[in-house]
């Protein structure tokens, strides 16, 4: 099923070297035997609300000329924060930055390399995408409003194996360029199948905020992150290791409550923390990498200055 999400045509040479170019800043093509696709620039970039991209795409099994392809990004682009991931069969797996409602925000496209439709198109924030390059894990994007269960990070996966309508759930309001893939944590979310909880204000379940990226392991089937848990007293700090292997709508979901301390105490004798610093009470990493051949301690990479720590996996 095709969904008309995203603007997708065929221009002339000269129609887009009239609109404003703004050159490929050095991004790099993506081949396999039959396509190679090139981002070659931008243009209409006089109005920031109507930038869009054009790509070069070459058919080696037809042996044709390469034909220049449009694509007009459903939120601002950021200009140039682009990303040609992969191919797929006949799909290209398109990224770009937005400028929408929150920093690093970004969007993907899925753009058919035949028709040079747009397959499916979304944002989020965090995208990562595991080895096997089936499945996309990324925090749901958080509209600015009132305090409301929006506002707690939701992370989402995305089958690249499944359609756009199945990879959407069947919800009053939802957002199809927001509410993509099924929701994986917290744990609500998983269980009741939705992207949204109204009622959190009026109850006492936590709130939830990403603290790192995203990190797979190799088998594909497996993610890690750190989350900071909040229930109004004390914020706790939990690493989160989400098993896709029963299926991406029945997450298996392991936790376990960091200590910033016990943590520093466990790893080298000679640690020394920058001057001035005081023990955290919440860690945040900056990155997150496998501290071992078999991936069952996580090595978190922090911010300012401080030694990397070791956790073991829930």
């Amino acid at each position: 099923m095709k969904t008309a999400l995203c603007t997708v045509g065929i221009v002339f040479l000269a129609c887009v070297m009239g609109g404003g170019a703004h050159g490929d800043a050095g991004i790099a093509p993506v081949e396999d035997e039959r396509w190679r696709v090139a981002f070659t620039e931008t243009f209409g970039a006089e109005n920031p609300r109507e930038v869009h991209y054009v790509l070069e795409v070459e058919d080696r099994q037809r042996g044709e000329r390469p034909e220049l392809v449009v694509v007009e990004p459903l939120l601002t682009p950021e200009e140039l924060a682009v990303d040609l991931r992969i191919i797929r069969g006949t799909t290209l797996v398109f990224q770009y930055r937005v400028v929408p409602y929150q920093p690093n925000a970004e969007g993907v496209i899925l753009l058919d390399l035949e028709t040079h439709e747009t397959i499916d198109a979304f944002f989020g924030l965090g995208f990562a995408l595991c080895p096997g390059e089936r499945f996309w894990v990324f925090q749901r994007l958080i509209r600015p409003r009132p305090p409301s269960s929006s506002q707690s990070a939701v992370v989402l996966l995305y089958d690249m194996d499944r359609s756009p309508e199945e990879n959407r759930l069947a919800m009053d309001g939802a957002d199809p360029r927001i509410d993509a893939g099924f929701p994986v944590y917290p744990s609500y979310y998983a269980e009741n199948l939705t992207y949204r909880w109204e009622e959190q204000l009026e109850s006492e379940k936590p709130w939830y905020r990403r603290a790192s990226p995203f990190l797979w392991r190799d088998n594909g089937r497996e993610a890690v992150f750190l989350v900071t848990e909040d229930r109004g007293d004390a914020p706790e700090t939990a690493l989160v290791h989400l098993d896709f292997g029963a299926g991406v709508s029945q997450p298996q979901i392991r936790e376990r409550r960091l200590d910033y301390q016990a943590l520093a105490d466990a790893a080298a004798e000679d640690r020394t923390e920058p001057g001035g610093l005081e023990t955290p009470q919440l860690i945040h990493a900056r990155a997150l990498e496998w501290a071992d051949e078999e991936e069952e301690q996580v090595r978190l990479k922090l911010d300012l200055g401080r030694d990397p720590l070791t956790a073991p996996l829930p």
